[in-house]
């Protein structure tokens, strides 16, 4: 029992930690197709002035190089013991398609500082700052974000307060983890509830003394709401870790315009070229949408300052107009 305990306040806060080397992040240059994926490096310092390790892949058009490249990008946040390599099977859907890649690794886990993941406590300050990063890049047209599990909890985390983005694509997150964890310890235990909920105090403390957050502050269920952004929301019925019910119950609350995705396999299972082909294709009709919104939204603004200077310039030649016959 004390065993399972211990590897249940594990499995949320310090799962296995995956490593690896810069030369996992593939050639500096890469093609696909008629596009080139540049690979830039970066460190973002976050809220705990702790490094975050990055990587932008920035699609260069291979016929034309010399334009002036600007393009949307997409951000991909992994799951809790995941970093940004899982990311990295996704360019060959997304730079065809002239839409970039920016992945990182969260506090805690990759080659980024820290020691603790707390299933997106914190990972969406994280976020807030590779989004401040890259809104300050002039050749950045527009934001998508693609989250995969604690990666998807911290893109609800953040959106709930940021709407700026062209869409999310939300891949098997919880609906909350005081329900997630008392899923696991059910099935691992089968006991009645009052001694499980009992036995979670336990966990919430080991959680709380380690990572400073408990398992009642991630509640989705009180702020998906507040999204409106295009969604995808992504889950399989396989999934033995986070049940389909979790994004079911996500789904029901959601505001925005969305669609849903059923996939096989596991939780940790791998993404199919199909499904990512469609993940690109649903990237590349909103970021298509938000663009144009845009475009309309600048034409308004224009109109309207139109109209205003031409108001100013009427009343001023009215005043000129009176003056005169004074």
């Amino acid at each position: 029992m004390l065993g399972i305990y211990d590897n249940l306040w594990k499995a949320f806060i310090r799962p296995a930690r995956q490593t690896y080397e810069d030369s996992d992040l593939g050639y500096q240059k890469q093609n696909y197709q008629n596009y080139q994926a540049i690979r830039h490096d970066y460190q973002v310092q976050n809220q705990k002035n702790m490094y975050l390790k990055c990587s932008l892949f920035e699609p260069i058009n291979i016929k034309d190089p010399e334009i002036p490249n600007k393009f949307p990008c997409v951000i991909y946040c992994h799951g809790n013991s995941g970093s940004r390599l899982d990311a990295l099977e996704y360019l060959e859907f997304l730079i065809p398609l002239g839409i970039g890649l920016f992945c990182f690794d969260f506090m805690g886990s990759g080659q980024s500082e820290g020691e603790y993941v707390t299933l997106g406590y914190n990972e969406q300050h994280d976020l807030q700052e590779i989004i401040k990063f890259l809104r300050k890049k002039e050749n950045i047209s527009s934001i998508s974000i693609l989250g995969r599990s604690m990666g998807a909890v911290t893109t609800i985390l953040y959106t709930s307060k940021d709407q700026n983005f062209a869409s999310i694509v939300l891949d098997s997150p919880f609906s909350s983890l005081e329900k997630l964890a008392l899923d696991l310890a059910n099935s691992k235990f089968m006991l009645p509830n009052f001694i499980l909920k009992a036995f979670l105090g336990l966990i919430n403390k080991s959680i709380q003394s380690r990572a400073n957050f408990t398992l009642d502050q991630i509640n989705l269920t009180k702020i998906i709401q507040n999204i409106h952004i295009p969604a995808l929301f992504v889950a399989s019925k396989e999934d033995k870790l986070v049940s389909y019910e979790h994004s079911e119950i996500l789904q029901s609350l959601y505001r925005g315009q969305y669609q849903v995705k059923i996939i096989t396999g596991d939780h940790n299972g791998q993404r199919h070229p199909p499904y990512k082909k469609y993940i690109a294709e649903f990237f590349q009709k909103n970021i298509y949408d938000y663009q144009q919104k845009h475009i309309i939204n600048m034409q308004n603004k224009q109109k309207n300052k139109n109209k205003n200077n031409n108001l100013h310039n009427h009343n001023n030649l009215n005043k000129d107009k009176s003056l005169d016959k004074k």
